[in-house]
């Protein structure tokens, strides 16, 4: 015999494991892009004062590191931005 199942008393492995909401999810994406933003600024800073120290002692070797690595840094952020604002 079947009885009437209440559709309220029915738990599948879908509803009871706990997903993260969509509000969770933005607030954990906004943290890491904050977080990227600063380690980004952080390391900008870094290098201009490299360049600025580069031009004030005219050192040639300096200058290219300075370029050559802002240059790394800049592709580095934004692969690593899109791939935070993708998720």
């Amino acid at each position: 015999m079947n009885a009437p199942v209440d559709a309220a008393t029915v738990t599948t492995p879908q509803s009871a494991t706990a997903q993260p909401t969509t509000a969770t999810r933005d607030e954990a994406g906004a943290t890491e892009l904050l977080t990227f933003q600063i380690a980004l600024l952080v390391v900008g800073s870094v290098l201009l004062v490299m360049t600025v120290v580069g031009l004030i002692a005219s050192s040639a070797p300096l200058l290219i590191a300075a370029g050559l690595l802002t240059a790394v840094a800049t592709f580095v952020s934004v692969y690593t931005a899109v791939n935070i604002l993708a998720d």
